[in-house]
């Protein structure tokens, strides 16, 4: 894989500026690869100005084509056939004016599940039905005991399940 392949699979934006390249966002690149980005600067840069025109480059397999995100980020996938692959370069065009890709929040301002505990909502719940089943729910948004009783009527008993984190909901 070549250097500017291997940096826009990593999920950054690298755009030609002059003869060197800007790489956002910077603030996600980790030191090592900062490092394979100085090692690497002449192939991105070569890499860049060939790129920089608007027919797609020739690819060694045609079923292999490159496709583009609304945020200009670009894929690689493979069709099916010819028509497939006429289809996804025609659905899928590098936008004009590509949609800004939002910075992911700092750690410091999500919200512990801790906190919406304390304010008596809950993202987990285990409920006990009358054969005496038990099973846990899952909830988003997150909700009160009873609005979770409200949704079960059938359930004998329903009660949050606490000191758990989800980072990724």
């Amino acid at each position: 894989m070549d250097a500017l392949q291997r940096i826009k699979r990593a999920g950054f934006e690298v755009s030609l500026s002059g003869d060197t390249f800007t790489v956002s966002p910077a603030s996600r690149l980790t030191p090592e690869q900062r490092e394979f980005l100085k090692a690497h600067k002449a192939e991105i840069v070569k890499e860049l100005s060939a790129s920089d025109t608007t027919e797609p480059a020739p690819a060694t397999d045609p079923l292999m084509v490159e496709i583009w995100t609304p945020s200009g980020t670009p894929m690689t996938t493979r069709a099916r056939d010819a028509e497939h692959a006429a289809w996804l370069r025609q659905m899928n065009p590098r936008p004009e004016n590509p949609a800004p890709k939002p910075d992911p929040a700092p750690r410091g301002q999500t919200i512990s599940e801790a906190e919406h505990n304390a304010a008596g909502r809950y993202f987990r719940f285990l409920a006990t039905w009358p054969d005496g089943r038990q099973c846990y729910l899952c909830q988003m948004p997150r909700m009160t005991i009873d609005e979770m009783q409200a949704q079960y009527p059938a359930a004998t008993h329903i009660e949050p399940v606490m000191n758990e984190d989800y980072p990724h909901d």
